[in-house]
């Protein structure tokens, strides 16, 4: 299959109508920028030769051209098929149609689409589209941009065809659509048996489920009866041993041991009850012995307190009248050091009151000074100001600035420019009279002899002779002249409004400006340094100082002394204060050691008299604390009951060992391990008696129904159902077994013959694969044809682990071999690639070339779609710009 030629309008952005022709066998780029329509143009062939021309609904929407309406998508394709010649038109949407001609036939609507699924081998969808599963051999070699390095993705057709070119090479593999039948046929059989993984299906698991379950239940029955012998050997050996128990009295024995043994604890615990009570009276005898002893120890502890507070009282006393003659020395000390102080303060208050006057004569004195200097200041500083205002003033009468100044010369410079352009054109005349003859212009005597240029219509007036009418020629003499008096109308009035008569005044007054703006600047550059803050602030400023001398001064309006001699006085002063201060500060460091002094003695006083007050306070409340005891209880009575309590102690001592001696040769351990022993034998025994005899009934009821039942013949008719069950599975077995066997046998023979079958692909590929990559191999999957792995460097790499450029590789040259394979058996092969290899580097790209070389001088048509076309310039291909193929 070869295609000619095709044409495209109103399909998706493609509004005008494209033509690309002059297609050949062989190689042909059809290159366009970014955005232009080349994709476009493969999904306009797509649906040309594979939609229904009746498309409709979103299908149809995604063919109209964006944004427009009332429009009716078309394709055009000229195309050669087994050596006839084909035109396809196909419009869709409101003028849909479909039409075919070739070798002298006419086909049109659904024919026409029948005929070309004839001759191009594909199948439509039922509605909407088409995919790519449904355009055949295009589905395969018609590569969409960005998809170029995905797999294969073959389509049902696509497979068919392949497989019937191979198999046309090769001969039918496996006996061909019989053998594939064959082998379908045994699979399905198989697949009654065993699932695809190998598990067992029910016509297998259900007889093996089968022998499971009636040996589950046989060996069930087989439990039951075996438990039914050993609960008849129970249930005698149960009879035999209540029996046991009532011939032996073995039950009355055992709670004769239990009533003796609870006796025996009754009178323990009548005796552990006295003991109890003789331990209590003992500990009642304790504390009174120890309450009584107590006592008689509290008495003489607060005897010996009593002495020692008295004794207390009387150091405490003995203390205080040691301090009082040095306490009063130091009370005299203080008063006189006080007194010392009191003088000193005086004699410093009158220092300072004599200093306080001299500083405050001294800061007026420094304060009229100051304002002296600042009134100076401040008419130096009115002078200043005045003469930047006389100097403003003057700067106001002069009007030229910078900008005024710029505009004259630019008035000037184009009057320059359209005088010298006037005195270019004018024309020039010399007037040569004989004899005395004069020349006038406007009444005017002309300078004969001398050249003469006139720029406009003159006229001159010749004595003797006449007039001489001249009118200057070449340029637009008298559009200069209009634009030159326009131009100094504008430059004269622009000087009267400045005040100037021409430019070199307007010059000079714009320099005097400047004169004075700096002179200006110099003068408030004196005015800052006299008054930095400004005028204003400084006049305030002397205002201030006025107002504070006057607050100094007060009442006194005299002038004051100057600044050299009120310091001399305050210094004098500040002398006699400071040495006040020091006489102040002896007197005060003197007054506070004699207070330090007499406030200790003070207060060792106030403490030893504190402490004698408190001990005579104590000794006399102990005193009255121990007349108060004895008045109640003597101390003989205290001595007498103590003795008497620790007598009784004793007696309650020896009364308590003597019955805990008569608790100890009972043995309560003993005992009481004896009781639990007897108690819980006798319990045991009725419990283990009780069981058995409900066991025994038990039993003998189960056993009664159990021999009803006929446990034996349910053995045997089990084992009857398990040898049928058992042959069933045998069957079931044998049969799978076969069928697996078989189509084991079957799949291994496909396996070799798909080897057969895959080396016609593999012979095209191979010469493809060595070009750019050597020592590779590239496995196909044998069903579906589609990209497995490749091995190189002895490691197999799966296709989906590959990197994206080596991915398109493989997957073009692949479509390259299936391409020459198909091809070869006059299948309609023409392979499209809409920018195959964006992801190859310039190595590879170079090596994929010579592949698309080689692939095209088999005469195979490819057509190349892309935006690089700098990239396929090395091709040697035919390269059609899609800028080119516009029409109008």
């Amino acid at each position: 299959m070869q295609i000619e030629s095709f044409a495209v309008r109103d399909f998706r952005k493609l509004t005008e109508q494209v033509s690309v022709q002059g297609l050949q066998p062989g190689i042909t780029v059809i290159a366009g920028d970014n955005e232009e329509g080349k994709s476009t143009l493969l999904r306009a062939l797509q649906s040309g030769f594979f939609d229904r021309y009746k498309l409709s609904g979103k299908s149809l929407e995604q063919m109209m051209p964006f944004g427009a309406q009332g429009v009716s998508p078309r394709v055009e394709v000229d195309f050669q098929l087994a050596g006839t010649g084909y035109r396809l038109s196909k419009g869709f949407g409101r003028n849909a149609i479909a039409k075919l001609e070739g070798d002298g036939n006419r086909w049109e609507g659904e024919a026409a689409e029948e005929q070309l699924q004839r001759l191009l081998g594909f199948s439509q969808p039922g509605r909407g589209a088409a995919g790519e599963e449904h355009r055949g051999l295009a589905g395969l070699l018609w590569v969409e941009q960005g998809r170029a390095f995905q797999p294969l993705g073959m389509n049902q057709d696509s497979q068919t065809v392949l497989r019937e070119a191979i198999e046309g090479e090769v001969g039918q593999v496996l006996g061909g659509e019989r053998g594939r039948r064959l082998l379908s046929q045994v699979e399905e059989d198989t697949g009654k048996y065993f699932t695809k993984t190998g598990r067992e299906r029910a016509e297998l698991s259900r007889p093996r489920q089968r022998v499971e379950k009636l040996e589950e239940e046989l060996e069930k029955l087989r439990g039951e009866l075996q438990a039914y012998d050993d609960q008849v050997n129970r249930l005698g050996d149960l009879q035999e041993n209540l029996a046991r128990y009532r011939r032996d009295g073995v039950l009355d024995r055992a709670k004769v041991e239990a009533e003796e043994s609870n006796a025996a604890i009754r009178r323990l615990e009548a005796v552990e009850g006295r003991l109890d009570t003789a331990r209590a009276q003992m500990e009642q005898a304790n504390s009174a012995k120890d309450l009584a002893a107590r006592a008689r120890e509290d008495r003489r502890t607060l005897a010996e307190e009593v002495e020692e507070a008295d004794r207390q009282a009387r150091e405490a006393a003995s203390i205080l009248n040691d301090l009082e003659p040095d306490y009063g020395d130091a009370k005299r000390s203080l008063a006189e050091a006080e007194e010392r102080l009191a003088t000193c303060n005086r004699g410093l208050d009158k220092a300072n009151e004599i200093w306080e006057v001299g500083r405050r004569t001294l800061d007026q004195a420094r304060l009229a000074d100051e304002l002296q200097k600042l009134d100076q200041q401040f008419h130096q500083a009115q002078s200043l100001n005045e003469r930047v205002e006389r100097k403003r003033e003057e700067m106001a009468h002069h009007l030229v600035n910078e900008d005024h100044l710029d505009r004259l010369q630019d008035l000037r410079q184009e009057q320059i420019r359209l005088e010298s352009a006037l005195e270019a054109a004018a024309a020039t005349l010399v007037f040569s009279p004989e004899g005395q003859q004069g020349v006038s212009l406007d009444g005017q005597p002309v300078d004969v002899g001398q050249p003469v240029r006139v720029t406009q219509n003159s006229v001159f007036r010749l004595h003797g002779f006449g007039a001489l009418d001249v009118t200057p020629g070449g340029q637009d003499l008298a559009g200069l002249r209009t634009a030159l008096n326009a131009l100094e109308s504008r430059l004269s009035a622009m000087l009267r409004r400045l005040g100037v008569v021409d430019l070199v005044s307007a010059e000079a007054a714009f320099r005097a400006k400047k004169d004075l703006e700096a002179q200006v600047e110099n003068l408030r550059g004196e005015l800052r340094g006299v008054a930095p803050q400004g005028l204003a602030v400084l006049e305030t400023t002397v205002q201030n100082r006025r107002a504070h001398l006057g607050a100094l001064a007060g009442s006194d309006r005299g002038n004051p002394p100057d600044v050299e001699t009120a310091q001399s006085a305050e210094q004098a002063a500040l002398g006699d204060r400071k040495e006040a201060e020091r006489a102040a500060e002896q007197a005060m460091g003197e007054r506070d050691k004699a207070r330090h002094v007499h406030d200790r003695l003070l207060e060792r006083r106030i403490h030893a008299d504190a402490e004698r007050r408190q001990k005579a306070e104590m000794a006399a409340a102990r005193q009255t604390v121990l007349k108060e005891a004895r008045r109640t209880v003597a101390d003989d009575q205290l001595t007498a009951q103590a003795e008497k309590k620790a007598r009784l102690l004793a007696e309650r001592r020896s009364t308590c060992e003597a019955v805990r001696a008569e608790c100890d040769d009972m043995n309560p351990e003993a005992l009481r391990l004896e009781q639990q022993r007897a108690e819980a034998a006798y319990g045991a025994l009725q419990q283990r008696i009780h069981a058995d005899e409900r066991e025994e009934r038990d039993l003998a009821i189960e056993l009664r129904t159990l021999g009803q039942r006929g446990l034996a013949e349910e053995l045997e008719q089990k084992k009857g159902e398990l040898e049928i069950a058992q042959r069933d599975l045998e069957r079931a077995e044998a049969d799978g077994a076969a069928w697996k066997l078989l189509l084991e046998t079957l799949r291994h023979a496909e396996r070799e013959a798909k080897e057969t079958f895959l080396g016609p692909v593999r012979e095209r590929l191979q010469p493809y694969l060595r070009m750019i990559f050597p020592g590779t191999e590239l496995r196909l999957k044998e069903d579906d044809l589609e990209l497995v792995s490749l091995r190189r460097g002895g490691i197999e790499e799966p296709f989906a682990n590959l990197s994206i450029g080596a991915r398109e590789q493989v997957a073009v040259l692949t479509r390259l071999a299936l391409a020459d394979l198909l091809r070869e058996k006059g299948r309609p092969v023409v392979l499209i690639l809409d920018d195959p290899l964006v992801n190859s580097d310039d190595e590879r790209f170079r090596r994929m070339e010579l592949a698309l070389t080689r692939a095209a001088n088999s005469s195979l048509q490819i057509i190349i779609l892309t935006c690089h076309e700098a990239r396929y310039e090395t091709l040697g291909a035919k390269i059609i710009r899609l800028a080119d193929c516009r029409d109008g």
